[in-house]
């Protein structure tokens, strides 16, 4: 089992975090008063991209973390946890505080010396660094941003961090769980939190509507649900159900499954349809034999580099399109304005993105291969 590695996952994650730059750059304009595609025809597939982009994230990480701990665990009847957790902090802390130093310091001093008005910004994020109190900065710290995130404690450069944020806590709960029970309780388990969990609310609220909001709440701070149907994909895949029950070997199935995630990115639709359709493709991507496959050697590059493209964009974003706010008039030079602002974002993120893969980045990962490596 060494080596394991899926084709097709990092053309995936080129896509969610291609999907994320984009919807941020169209929720900016909205909100900064530009035409936006959140008022056009797709209005409702831009406003949702950047959600379903994030949990087609989440529905890749409970389906690759599931998958190699169940591979652990069956060559070495254990999971080493210690081992599992270095490889989670050297892959995902450095990068982040990274980023979170950047918006402390780096950004500010650049809004200041391009003189970027504020207004520009979104009206709720915060820019003058004093006003942050010690408790709203130890949620980033601590890898809570989906708390502060919630309750519009925000910090402009790191708030997309929220999402890392809940993977971090469902790796602080999974290993344990799969270390300790066998696969048939992990598929109850796992049923619950993808099919019961976020209906949750809404048996709730025929009881007692408080009680309802604050379930709500709950899912809104840890949406787990998306990792149990990558999750279940896992199991699925890792048990060779796929051999025996040929569902997504299937041409047809794969033909209905792409154009059902069509329609139902375009429509406003329950976010569960979209994660199951998610897993679906996924698995029929990551065959090799598969006509359909998903392989692009461009993609697989920006796949490679996607949690940089996530967290660096948002930077790159509020200083490129304020900046060419200062030098053009967007209302009378519009479809020019938008051409240099996403080729501008879209390059910068991913220049930045490569250089913070190849100079910190691959370091980490070096010693998290070396000295950490499981499988």
């Amino acid at each position: 089992m060494a080596g394991i590695r899926f084709k097709g996952i990092s053309e995936l994650r080129a896509i969610a975090a291609t999907s994320v730059v984009f919807h941020h750059v169209e929720q900016y304009k909205y909100r900064a008063g530009m035409s936006s595609m959140f008022e056009g025809t797709l209005g409702q597939f831009f406003r949702d991209l950047g959600k379903n982009g994030v949990h087609m994230f989440f529905v890749l990480s409970g389906f690759l973390i599931t998958y190699l701990l169940l591979a652990e665990k069956l060559k070495f009847d254990r999971i080493d946890i210690k081992k599992f957790y270095m490889r989670r902090v050297l892959r995902i802390w450095p990068l982040y505080y990274v980023v979170l130093i950047l918006s402390l310091t780096l950004f500010p001093a650049l809004i200041n010396l391009f003189q970027i008005e504020h207004q520009w910004f979104f009206s709720w994020v915060v820019f003058d660094v004093s006003e942050l109190s010690i408790a709203v900065l130890a949620l980033y710290v601590f890898f809570l941003p989906n708390v502060a995130v919630y309750y519009n404690k925000l910090i402009t450069g790191i708030t997309q961090g929220w999402s890392i944020g809940v993977e971090e806590q469902f790796y602080a709960i999974w290993p344990w769980l799969i270390q300790k029970v066998n696969q048939r309780t992990i598929i109850v388990v796992l049923l619950f939190t993808a099919l019961v969990y976020p209906l949750i609310p809404k048996l709730l609220s025929y009881i007692d509507t408080n009680a309802s909001q604050n379930f709500l709440d709950v899912i809104h701070l840890f949406p787990i649900h998306y990792m149990s149907f990558g999750a279940l994909g896992a199991l699925y895949k890792f048990n060779k159900l796929d051999h025996k029950y040929r569902l997504t070997k299937s041409s047809v199935a794969y033909v209905l499954a792409f154009l059902s995630t069509l329609v139902f990115l375009v429509i406003k639709s329950h976010p569960l349809i979209l994660a199951v359709l998610f897993t679906f493709l996924l698995l029929f991507i990551i065959e090799d034999d598969f006509k359909f496959n998903l392989r692009s050697r461009f993609l697989s590059s920006v796949g490679e580099v996607s949690y940089g493209v996530y967290m660096f964009h948002p930077i790159v974003m509020f200083l490129t399109i304020g900046v060419l706010n200062n030098y053009m008039d967007f209302g009378s030079n519009l479809v020019v304005f938008n051409i240099i602002a996403y080729i501008t974002t879209l390059v910068l993120t991913y220049v930045i993105s490569k250089l913070s893969y190849k100079y910190i980045e691959s370091y980490f990962l070096k010693l998290k291969g070396k000295k950490y490596s499981a499988l």
